[in-house]
């Protein structure tokens, strides 16, 4: 109880992560360390679209979002937090999306069912996901 690490159950395994009344010592000890840039809400927007809907294609996620996904999907595929789930049975048979494992932990979810059960996620009208 008395140092800074806890142990948390993330994405079917453990992480050691800070405590957070540790947080304000640790930022001034990396304010010089470049952060990641953080992702754009579209990025944001195609991951939770392909998180909630996956296996899917860019043109389904297209559809839910209503504009196109080929930079958010880039990004997400450089950080590695979607990857191809093979090809659609569809005319063209394109590329279907799945979030990884990274994704759970960069989240720091269990399972992909804490998104459907999250009340902090906001249903818009007219879009579903």
């Amino acid at each position: 109880a008395d140092h800074g690490l806890r142990l948390r159950s993330v994405a079917g395994g453990y992480r050691f992560t800070t405590k957070p009344e540790h947080h304000a010592e640790l930022q001034e000890l990396f304010t010089n360390l470049p952060a990641p840039a953080p992702l754009s809400r579209a990025a944001l927007e195609t991951a939770a679209a392909i998180a909630l809907q996956q296996p899917v294609t860019a043109a389904q996620v297209q559809a839910v979002r209503g504009v196109r996904n080929s930079d958010p999907i880039r990004t997400l595929l450089k950080r590695k937090l979607i990857a191809p789930a093979g090809r659609a049975k569809t005319r063209g048979q394109p590329l279907r999306y799945k979030t990884t494992q990274r994704f759970l932990v960069e989240f720091g979810l269990q399972s992909l069912d804490e998104l459907r059960t999250a009340p902090e996620l906001v249903h818009r009208p007219g879009r579903s996901l």
